[in-house]
């Protein structure tokens, strides 16, 4: 049968995966630190995409896009911004990318269409650095 992914299951995905992340984010200023150097994440964000041999799965890459526009990825979006602060010393992040039509290939924007009004990660985004830009 199908399996029912849906919106919901792929938000639950990402706030299980935001606590590996952390631990990642960690280890990474770790060996920033103990090598003296500056951490740069380039190309950064969330990117549910499927691979190629799940292209055809369309209810899977039909969750994706279906949470991109969830308003829960809000939350998830500036829980990840929140969390790439503290453990970084809020260290330069580059953002992929702004603008980008969500299809079967991946859900990269932080907005589908310009001047998009209900983006849940362009929201997030402008929210956190309104709060914490210097």
């Amino acid at each position: 049968g199908v399996k029912a992914y849906g919106a919901q299951w792929t938000l639950g995905e990402l706030w299980r995966d935001l606590y590996q992340q952390r631990v990642y984010m960690k280890q990474w200023m770790d060996n920033c630190r103990t090598y003296g150097k500056q951490l740069i994440a380039y190309e950064a964000g969330q990117h549910l995409a499927v691979s190629t041999a799940q292209q055809s799965d369309g209810p899977l890459w039909q969750a994706f896009i279906d949470a991109n526009r969830h308003p829960g990825m809000y939350d998830i979006y500036k829980a990840f911004l929140q969390t790439w602060y503290e453990e970084t010393d809020n260290s330069l992040m580059v953002l992929f990318n702004s603008c980008q039509h969500y299809d079967q290939y991946g859900t990269w924007g932080l907005m589908e269409y310009d001047n998009q009004s209900d983006a849940p990660k362009y929201r997030a985004v402008m929210d956190h650095l309104s709060y914490y830009r210097p």
